[in-house]
């Protein structure tokens, strides 16, 4: 078992399926602004939560079987092997917060990795802003993407809570 969002939208333009977390996601095929809800806004923080589960359950960011019931789904599978990526081979920018570093590796990674028919080339754009949303949530909710350590904030700087 592991952590499924039930998250479904589609773009009410082009039918496309995706989430728009936040006011500044449009449809990733037609570029239409989509409906924000309170679920919807809930996304990266369900992500965040399904990372820290497989962590502690599978020692890795992609878990032993995975099922891809709806679009929230799909995204967490496309984004799974991001992470794992970084965890075997730049596990520095997992702990401790470097997001240009982790940006660019993770582009790289998508742009490299995630295969999309031409039409669909727009969409690697979306799974980048939400690869890097996602870290810099982990981030502000005290999370250490790579060794599973709660961050505390101390004299304004992110500290581990053993440090």
């Amino acid at each position: 078992m592991t952590v499924h969002l039930s998250m479904r939208y589609e773009c009410e333009v082009c039918g496309f399926p995706y989430i728009p977390y936040n006011e500044t996601i449009v449809c990733p095929k037609c570029g239409k602004k989509g409906e924000v809800t309170e679920e919807y806004k809930t996304l990266i923080n369900g992500i965040c939560r399904s990372f820290v589960y497989n962590l502690d359950n599978f020692k890795g960011y992609i878990p032993a079987f995975w099922w891809c019931g709806d679009v929230s789904d799909n995204i967490q599978y496309t984004l799974f092997p991001v992470y794992e990526h970084c965890l075997k081979n730049h596990k520095e920018v997992l702990a401790e917060y470097k997001p240009i570093e982790f940006r660019k590796i993770s582009d790289l990674y998508i742009d490299e990795k995630v295969n999309l028919a031409d039409e669909l080339l727009p969409v690697k754009k979306y799974l980048k802003q939400l690869s890097l949303d996602i870290y810099e949530k982990a981030f502000e909710i005290g999370f250490n993407l790579s060794l599973k350590k709660k961050f505390v904030k101390r004299n304004g700087e992110l500290k581990t809570d053993n440090s």
